[in-house]
């Protein structure tokens, strides 16, 4: 995690019923409640991170919010309290990410109460990865490429997340269905070069495959947005989580693919 100004550009998604833009002044804001929990149906552990912002001139590094009272609940009756498995990290190993569900979030933390819903879309198949070459002056650069069929019907939300010899790299990409609903959809998902990386022959390539609901998606679409230089003063991201947090609850699928450039 890092200051305020750069978490600005990768946080939050809103609720389609309840979206809300939070303004904040980056030399003189108050700290706030960063929170960001993720539920998936690879395990049933869920974890959820808790921290605050720092201002603009202060230390990169964002506190950990210790002690509070963290729950998840789904619309089957089932509920945990999380446990802090280390400062600021609250895991659970008791609710099972299931498609189609609908989690609760309930955070209470420094005096204030913050909640936040998500649900689970039924999994798409992503059908394949593959390294896109582009001949450029300084010679051929790679990209990595997706393909996959996006099933008929409105509400498709897609995010990619890139790892490239087993780090993580910066940025996302999103995807709806709109204009492209019920075809093959195959395309890029950005240039490495794009963040300073440039991949060679032998180099791992991983994408995340996560099919996400409306407002993780939403929150992302803006980030993509605000990271592209499209808009000259875009709006801070916008929240799904009550009460003024900061941060995004997700629940998605995930599925990965890997390939390795020759």
């Amino acid at each position: 995690m890092k200051l305020i100004k750069n978490f600005i550009l990768i946080s939050l998604a809103s609720l389609v019923s309840c979206t809300k833009v939070i303004n904040i002044d980056l030399n003189s804001a108050d700290p706030k409640v960063v929170i960001e929990g993720v539920v998936t149906g690879l395990s049933s552990k869920q974890t959820v991170t808790i921290t605050k912002t720092v201002n603009f001139n202060d230390s990169n590094t964002m506190p950990a919010v210790s002690s509070a009272l963290v729950t998840i609940s789904d619309n089957t009756g089932q509920l945990d309290t999380l446990k802090e498995t280390s400062s600021g990290v609250y895991t659970t190993e008791n609710i099972a990410g299931v498609y189609g569900r609908t989690y609760i979030l309930t955070v209470i933390a420094e005096g204030k109460t913050f909640t936040a819903q998500s649900t689970m879309p039924f999994p798409v198949n992503l059908d394949s990865l593959y390294i896109s070459t582009n001949q450029l002056l300084g010679g051929i650069t790679y990209s990595p490429s997706i393909r996959f069929y996006e099933p008929a019907g409105k509400g498709g939300r897609y995010r990619f997340i890139r790892y490239y010899n087993g780090k993580k790299e910066k940025g996302t990409t999103v995807i709806s269905d709109e204009g492209v609903d019920g075809i093959i959809i195959e395309r890029p998902i950005t240039s490495p070069r794009d963040n300073g990386t440039e991949l060679k022959v032998g180099d791992l390539v991983e994408v995340d495959f996560l099919c996400t609901d409306d407002a993780v998606y939403t929150y992302f679409n803006s980030l993509q947005q605000n990271t592209s230089g499209d808009s000259a003063a875009p709006d801070n991201p916008v929240s799904n989580i009550s009460n003024g947090a900061l941060g995004y609850f997700s629940a998605h699928t995930v599925q990965r693919k890997s390939t390795i450039i020759k």
